[in-house]
């Protein structure tokens, strides 16, 4: 009864500030006020107020911009959808007021939308004309690849694998050596990362005699329960016989190296 008595401006002095302060902090309070401004237009619209209350309503409630569109939502539906007033405190009428609401909230956004195409479209969204809306032609399903069988294998680029750990050599053993053949196109190096924590890095391979080959950007490793990993496809063309190559691992953004990996090539 408060809450109604606040939605129709009859609070003054504590009792005003009661209200308003359990508006800010209890969030039971706002959802009271909502159920009471709901059950106040009905009551306003099926002729249920007093004459002195009535007049509250047209001269306080809807001297509020917010409770005129809540009010003309509601009067909206009720010219709809007519029906008659169930019972005050049954369930039904419980369910009806509820119903109101949010119909009256449905109707407003199609309101809202209709005054905004009636103020033209935006320039994020022209409108939608007949080419636009006209429905895609069909697309044919593309043939799937296919090898030529004449096609000898040594006519297609082949990979060549390679495990590195960081360091120039492990457990004493010399630089790791890849042997390449004529055809082959990619060298696919397997990077063991020692740090769990990278998320994002860049690999640079070099040789002493060249400087830097080539690079890549934004990688990310690969974890697992043996461990981290980051595949890299190294061009391998302009990969040398006998030369020794070192790629670099690189955090990202910060550019700090990571580590540092070794091999050799050798070719047929």
């Amino acid at each position: 009864m408060q809450l109604r008595r606040y939605l129709l401006g009859e609070l003054e002095g504590e009792a005003l500030d009661w209200v308003e302060l359990a508006l800010l902090e209890d969030p039971a309070t706002v959802e009271g006020l909502t159920g009471a401004q709901d059950e106040l237009i009905e009551d306003y619209l099926t002729g249920v107020l007093s004459a002195s209350e009535r007049g509250r309503f047209e001269a306080h409630f809807l001297a509020s911009a917010e409770h005129r569109r809540a009010f003309e939502g509601a009067r909206l539906l009720r010219n709809i959808v007519p029906a008659r007033e169930p019972a005050r405190h049954s369930p039904a009428a419980t369910g009806a007021r509820w119903g109101l609401a949010v119909a009256a909230a449905i109707v407003l956004v199609a309101l809202a939308a209709g005054l905004l195409w009636r103020g033209g479209p935006s320039r994020e969204s022209p409108p939608a004309t007949a080419a636009s809306l006209a429905p895609a032609p069909p697309v044919s399903p593309e043939a799937p690849a296919t090898t030529d069988p004449s096609e000898p294998a040594a006519a297609r680029p082949q990979i060549a694998s390679l495990t590195l750990a960081p360091g120039r050599q492990m457990a004493g053993a010399p630089t790791a050596q890849v042997r390449l053949m004529p055809e082959t196109g990619v060298l696919r190096v397997s990077l063991i990362v020692e740090d769990p924590a990278l998320r994002l890095c860049s690999v640079s391979l070099s040789s002493p005699e060249r400087g830097e080959l080539w690079r890549a950007t934004a990688l990310r490793p690969s974890r697992t329960a043996a461990g981290t990993t980051l595949l890299v496809d190294v061009p391998a063309e302009g990969l040398q016989a006998g030369s020794e190559y070192r790629i670099a691992l690189l955090a990202e953004p910060s550019g700090n190296r990571s580590g540092s990996y070794y091999f050799q090539v050798v070719r047929r």
